[in-house]
């Protein structure tokens, strides 16, 4: 099977943190981030499916029979009354209302069935914009229905004060939010938002949900004004520093907030030397443009005067001691020219040559062995060529999720024309990849190799010079996998993990819900036969299951499952509670 997939949150705020960037990084950061946003409404769907939300059930009643639900939206902190929230009840059609002065609300006229439920007002946070897995609390609409208690947390503040060594005020220096999250189970720095210090040299992130957030400052150049002369270049600047006063992002301290709390964060910063970085952008045509962006060891874009001197390519920009990374890039001929290197300044660094390339693109063939047990395709092989089979395209998709800080994640796209599409990936940065494979259709991914990396058991490292092509297998003979899960309580809504037993794979994702006794919770097709342990978290946001150690301290409790070719596998599975949900 080895399917990857990954779940992703608070996406509005990290959209507009690519302000401060230039247009092509504003534009990158939106896409990245739309993706997001298509991943959590791709979850939430999935939630609705999981649960009925998207067809009512009719438990005995008559068809055209109608009730009311009532309930209250209060702050899951406080246990206080939320007004003028809106509650949105999913289903054909969808059904909205406000809470009252006292929290309270009411839909009536609703047909039986069951519906998810949620509520949103600014300044509070519902789960589906934490990123849980529980996105959505459900409701079983009929004669028994009780009353629903819907909770929000409220926005967190983090605020702080840029000092130098004197107490005096440091105005004009940039901010940077920076949120630890888990996508997949896999640990990750994402930048929220950016801000700069006032004449106070105060600043201030509002509407934070809780999370584990850093802070840092700098790098900063003083301006350069001259009306009538050339600026002098700058000797001193700010250097970048985290919270409380650490270079760099692994040294520092974590902000741990809750839900409400308001924290404050101080720096205290000292100019430093700035060094000379010069050197050539060559490789791009004659009256095109050229763009160079510098970047920190965090993968943040720093605004420091980086600009390409035309027709010659020079450039000299001024840093700082640190760690950074040089990225150009122009056009030639439809085609995208790209430039990346990797700095460390301790001194001025002159000569740097920084020499355009064409983008990597990586073809993806895909070889389609059908051993399905119907007996009139048994036998049957379908062998693509650059991508093309006796399908229109190959029924796989492929993502390459960028491992480093400041990289950009791929997605695979069809090229050619209709009868004739060519999979591919393209415009890669050089870097570090995790390649996630979702076959479809009743296929799985059997096995992959791109030059003499496997990506389904190791990373794809991608240099400037990188030339290969993505030979993958599919085959079609998986299996299924049929699963309850006794629990006891309330229903949950979980997330269930399929996991190879053996050797290195991402887990693959699913939610479920078990309010409904009468039918499995999980079902999954299209598994590759083999070993694996199945571990259904009633709250998995919170675990960093791609980390061997953490999932391994859960082995205990997971159920084993062997799946076998053209089978379907049935099994129940005990809930593992993880303790994130305290209700």
């Amino acid at each position: 099977m080895e399917v990857r997939w990954r779940p992703t949150s608070r996406i509005l705020q990290a959209m507009l943190s690519s302000a401060f960037s230039s247009d092509s990084m504003r534009v990158l950061c939106a896409v990245r981030q739309y993706a997001r946003v298509l991943a959590m409404v791709g979850l939430c769907v999935g939630l609705f499916f999981a649960t009925g939300a998207l067809q009512a059930q009719q438990p005995g009643g008559a068809a055209d029979q109608k009730f009311t639900i009532t309930g209250s939206v209060v702050n899951e902190t406080t246990g206080e009354p939320i007004p003028r929230a809106m509650v949105t009840l999913i289903g054909s059609p969808m059904r909205y209302a406000f809470s009252d002065s006292s929290g309270a609300f009411l839909i009536d006229t609703v047909p039986p069935g069951r519906y998810s439920i949620s509520a949103q007002k600014p300044g509070y946070f519902g789960p589906q914009e934490r990123a849980s897995a529980r996105a959505m609390q459900t409701v079983d609409v009929g004669p028994a229905t009780d009353s629903i208690i819907i909770k929000l947390a409220p926005e967190s503040i983090l605020f702080g004060r840029l000092t130098d060594a004197n107490g005096q005020p440091v105005e004009s220096v940039s901010v940077r939010l920076v949120e630890r999250v888990l996508r997949n189970g896999m640990g990750h720095f994402e930048s929220r938002n950016s801000t700069s210090s006032d004449e106070d040299g105060s600043y201030r992130f509002a509407n934070l949900a809780p999370g584990t957030y850093y802070i840092s400052a700098g790098p900063d150049l003083p301006r350069r004004e001259a009306l009538f002369r050339e600026p002098e270049a700058p000797r001193t600047g700010w250097p970048a520093l985290y919270y409380p006063q650490a270079p760099d992002i692994s040294s520092a301290a974590p902000i741990h907030l809750t839900a409400g709390q308001q924290m404050q964060a101080d720096l205290v910063m000292n100019r430093v030397p700035l060094y000379r970085i010069s050197g050539i952008v060559s490789g791009f045509l004659p009256g095109t443009g050229v763009a160079l962006q510098v970047l920190n060891a965090a993968g943040d874009f720093i605004g420091v005067g980086a600009h390409v001197r035309q027709p010659s390519g020079e450039f000299e920009i001024h840093l700082p001691a640190g760690t950074y990374r040089l990225k150009a890039f122009s056009q030639s001929d439809e085609q995208q020219m790209r430039a990346d290197v990797r700095l460390t300044v301790e001194k001025d660094l002159n000569q740097l040559q920084l020499a355009l390339q064409p983008a990597v693109s990586i073809p993806i063939h895909a070889r389609m062995e059908d051993r399905s047990d119907n007996p009139g395709q048994m036998g049957r092989s379908h062998v693509s060529v650059m991508g093309k089979s006796a399908y229109d395209a190959p029924p796989v998709t492929v993502h390459l999720v960028a491992v480093e800080p400041g990289g950009s994640d791929v997605y695979s796209t069809n090229g050619g024309t209709q009868g004739n599409r060519m999979l591919s990936l393209r415009t890669i940065e050089p870097g570090r990849y995790t390649a996630e494979m979702n076959a479809f259709g009743g296929w799985y991914v059997e096995s992959a190799q791109c030059g003499n990396s496997n990506p389904l058991t190791e990373d794809l490292i991608v240099s400037a010079g990188t030339s290969c092509s993505l030979e993958l297998t599919l085959r079609n003979d998986g299996g299924s996998l049929n699963a309850k899960v006794e629990a006891s309580g309330s229903p949950i809504q979980g997330m269930a993990l399929l996991v190879a037993a053996r050797g290195r794979g991402t887990p693959r994702s699913i939610p479920f819900y078990t309010g409904d006794a009468s039918r499995p919770q999980i079902t999954i097709d299209g598994v590759a036969p083999g070993e694996y342990l199945l571990y259904a978290f009633d709250s998995p946001e919170g675990v960093e299951y791609s980390n061997p150690e953490v999932l391994r301290s859960y082995s205990a409790q997971a159920t084993a499952v062997t799946i076998t070719p053209n089978q379907t596998t049935k099994i129940t599975a005990q809930l593992i509670k993880t303790g994130a949900d305290t209700e």
